[in-house]
């Protein structure tokens, strides 16, 4: 089961988590409560500190061919959720 970027209005993301993860959620998508992934970037980083493996954070929102692969850098992520609105854009 994966939560929607709903867990992004929180006020406390930290507990937010713990919850999910007791709930047995699987993966969170987030923007790390920013307008897009890339901009959350760093809140990114501290959920997946703060997952331990124990739920996986998916980064969702203004992720495109060219900032991918800087988030994953930034944030430590293993998977990415983006749309394909420009289908030429995503072969690159």
């Amino acid at each position: 089961m994966t939560f929607h970027r709903a867990f992004d209005v929180f006020p406390d993301r930290s507990e937010a988590l713990e919850r999910l993860i007791s709930l047995g959620v699987e993966r969170v998508l987030t923007s790390g409560g920013a307008p897009t992934a890339p901009e959350g970037a760093k809140e990114i980083r501290r959920l997946v500190v703060q997952a331990k493996d124990r739920i996986t954070i998916l980064p969702g929102g203004g992720i495109n061919a060219d900032n991918v692969a800087r988030l994953v850098q930034q944030t430590g992520v293993r998977e990415v959720h983006f749309s394909v609105k420009d289908a030429e854009r995503s072969e690159r």
